[in-house]
């Protein structure tokens, strides 16, 4: 794995039956790969629980994550208990925008999280391929609405993001956006919990810079708003622990040129969304997304009265000469005339004067004399009345419309998910079912022709695979013709083995066995890079393999010393030898005349090595696609392909421990490393090992994998097979 992502696991490892192929990020909760599902044969995004602070790899088995230290271990097991819930939640969610979760499991001490693999480009990749900012408002509604949609789902599930940016958004090649990476999401009680940080510069609102301030769905708000701010200036905000002691924020609504692209109620709305303090921020999605629909601001109001008369009643309750009332009619909304009877009471130092103007003009008159009727306080209390219920039944609409408008979306969704997952799984079901058929049609000959010819060696091969099948195949036209012809080798085999030599070696019997020449698929199509191209290879010669590896006796009485590190008996496997010290055991035997006529022996080329291991399969393992330790020596806890874990052995075993395959041959898989002829980089410096050693996890034992090593090294889990030509073949 590079150096960018040191912490992250090694490409080709397995976890159940995911096998990783790259690193993708890596953050403060965890790494993300894309790894490959081995049945499907498909790429998802998984999320592996590493979060920075309080957990780290064990030393000596890095695949194993535990906590920092006895103090973490409480925090460390809640971070799992809250991973745990949220991919459940997440599971059950379908919405177009929001990466979709597929599986949860529990291993090597952590969490892995299941996720589609999107292809496309991070929003950020796709606002440099744009020269850093977005064309205008039909292009930020079309990333931006859905992503709103998709989080106020999440929202009405107790979820929040708590780390959205450019980064963990994608945008699809025809434009549709997805939210990715829910490693750092928390559930949220009441909408507001206490939890850990999780920061990203710029985007992350200050109550994240502390375990003490509670979030909520307006965290997620404020992190949305600071990505749309980016996509619109080209640049994040400033980060808000530099905000809080001098915020210099500038309102984009203030900007003009802003303003004739995206008009003032949208840039009001993410202005309103990187409010420092979290109250005054919008509190929900529907919120804030009315703020963006709406062209100006608004304020629900009766309708507006027509003009009306009001009588005002003059008073000059001490002065008899006087007229007792003067009644004068004037218009609402004009000034009101002074009063001839006023002027002169201002002349005297009268009691009140001046001009009262405007709207407050009417009513501070009526309260200064005489204060509003009954029938005009019932008037306006029947106003007040109305205009509140008008207010609450807004409200009421509007709630109901944008129910209706998400549920609306989410059946929308749902139906063609379901939709496309019904027609994936007829297509998928309809090629499995042609492709079983296909080949069991094709073993079935394959075996009456090794029954025609006697070929009892490509005959076990072809059982082995036919036997399969037959149990997988549920459509096949000839099932009762096919068990025939499983039967009718079956007794044929119970009558002779395959075919086998012995040769005695140093006073030491060891044993051949045949490997016919034909032709055979190199490679894994899905392995290594180093795997990936498979040839069709010829063995125009059959050869002799060793029915096991080299054992600790036989080396003893050829080279007078046993170099192995386990040294358990003689029948256990001879470990710790180089290529060219398996060269000098080779060469001293060939030379002690003591071999039959016309005898020599060699190290396996790689090609040859392959094919006795498969021995006529094309699975992963000659065994099937699966991998245990009830079937070889390796690491029991990292079996493959859905088999069990069980306990690591930490040694080598004896030879023969477990089955042979169909040629006859023990240990193709395990135990130890086996040397062969050839130079893995056709340089002359490095050669090939194969097989898989006690120490190696399943995968590194496939049939196809590759290694290399030094051709003086002699590791413990270094050993070496013979392989016996004989000059008349």
């Amino acid at each position: 794995m590079s150096e960018e992502y040191r912490n992250a696991l090694p490409e080709g490892f397995t976890i159940d039956t995911y096998r990783i192929e790259s690193a993708l990020g890596e953050g403060g909760f965890g790494i993300t790969y894309l790894v490959r599902e081995l049945n499907l044969d498909k790429l998802f995004a998984m999320k592996e629980l590493l979060p920075d602070g309080i957990a780290m790899r064990r030393t000596g088995d890095t695949s194993y994550v535990e906590a920092k230290s006895s103090s973490s271990e409480d925090d460390f097991a809640a971070t799992r208990k809250y991973f745990i819930s949220e991919a459940r939640i997440l599971a059950k969610l379908k919405h177009a925008s929001v990466v979709s979760v597929q599986r949860l499991m529990e291993a090597n001490g952590t969490c892995y999280m299941v996720m589609d693999y999107v292809e496309g480009d991070t929003l950020g990749d796709y606002l440099k391929k744009q020269g850093g900012v977005l064309s205008g408002s039909e292009e930020f509604k079309k990333i931006f609405f859905p992503l709103m949609a998709g989080l106020e789902l999440l929202h009405a599930q107790g979820i929040i993001h708590r780390d959205i940016k450019p980064g963990n958004i994608m945008v699809k090649p025809e434009g549709s956006p997805v939210l990715l990476d829910f490693g750092a999401a928390t559930q949220v009680q009441s909408k507001t919990i206490t939890i850990t940080q999780m920061l990203s510069a710029g985007y992350s609102p200050f109550e994240q810079y502390t375990t003490r301030a509670k979030q909520g769905p307006y965290t997620d708000i404020y992190a949305l708003g600071a990505t749309m701010f980016k996509c619109i200036t080209g640049r994040k905000p400033d980060d808000a622990s530099d905000r809080v002691y001098g915020d210099a924020y500038q309102p984009l609504v203030e900007n003009e040129t802003y303003r004739s692209i995206y008009g003032t109620a949208l840039l009001g709305a993410i202005d309103a969304a990187l409010i420092m303090d979290a109250k005054q921020r919008p509190q929900d999605i529907v919120a804030w997304r009315d703020m963006m629909e709406r062209q100006k601001p608004t304020v629900v109001m009766a309708p507006e009265p027509q003009p009306r008369q009001v009588m005002v009643r003059e008073e000059e309750a001490r002065i008899e000469k006087e007229p007792k009332s003067q009644l004068r009619t004037i218009q609402e909304n004009q000034p009101v005339p002074e009063p001839e009877q006023a002027k002169k009471k201002k002349q005297r130092g009268g009691i009140w004067g001046g001009v009262v103007i405007g709207l407050v003009a009417m009513v501070a008159l009526i309260v200064m004399f005489s204060g509003p009727s009954e029938e005009e306080k019932a008037e306006a209390q029947a106003k007040q009345k109305e205009l509140a219920e008008y207010e609450r039944e807004a409200e009421a609409q509007a709630k109901q419309k944008n129910q209706e408008r998400l549920a609306a979306s989410e059946r929308e969704v749902e139906q063609a998910h379901r939709k496309k997952l019904e027609e994936e799984i007829i297509e998928m079901e309809k090629q499995r079912l042609e492709k079983l058929e296909r080949d069991a049609e094709g073993i079935a000959q394959a075996v009456k022709t090794a029954i025609s010819n006697q070929d009892l060696i490509r005959a076990r091969a072809e059982l082995a695979k036919l036997t399969n099948r037959y149990a997988e195949t549920v459509v096949y036209r000839s099932r009762a013709s096919l068990r025939g012809a499983i039967d009718v080798m079956q007794r044929r085999l119970e009558a002779k083995v395959a075919e086998k030599k012995k040769v005695t070696i140093a006073g030491k019997l060891v044993i051949f066995r045949w490997c016919p020449a034909e032709s055979f698929k190199m490679g894994d199509i899905s392995g290594s890079s180093n795997e990936r191209s498979v040839d069709q290879v010829i063995i125009n010669k059959g050869f002799w393999m060793g029915e096991s590896e080299v054992t600790q006796g036989l080396w003893q009485e050829v080279m007078g010393s046993n170099p192995s590190h386990f040294k358990k008996g003689d029948d256990y496997p001879v470990e710790q030898v180089s290529w060219e010290g398996c060269q000098e055991f080779i060469s001293k035997v060939n030379a002690s005349g003591k071999l039959p006529d016309g005898v020599k022996l060699s190290l396996p080329t790689e090609a040859q090595w392959e094919y006795a291991c498969r021995a006529g399969t094309r699975t992963v393992f000659h065994y099937g696609d699966s991998l245990g330790s009830v079937q070889a020596n390796f690491n029991g806890n990292y079996p493959y392909g859905g088999a069990s874990k069980a306990v690591f052995k930490k040694s080598t075993v004896a030879v023969k421990t477990y089955g042979a395959n169909a040629w006859g041959l023990y240990d193709m898989h395990g135990n130890v490393w086996e040397w062969c002829a050839d130079w893995s980089d056709g340089k002359g410096q490095k050669r090939v090992m194969r097989g898989g050693g006690w120490v190696s996890l399943a995968e590194g034992c496939r049939s196809a994998k590759r290694f290399w090593n030094w051709p003086d090294s002699n590791s413990r889990d270094c050993g070496f097979r013979l392989s016996l030509q004989l000059d008349n073949q």
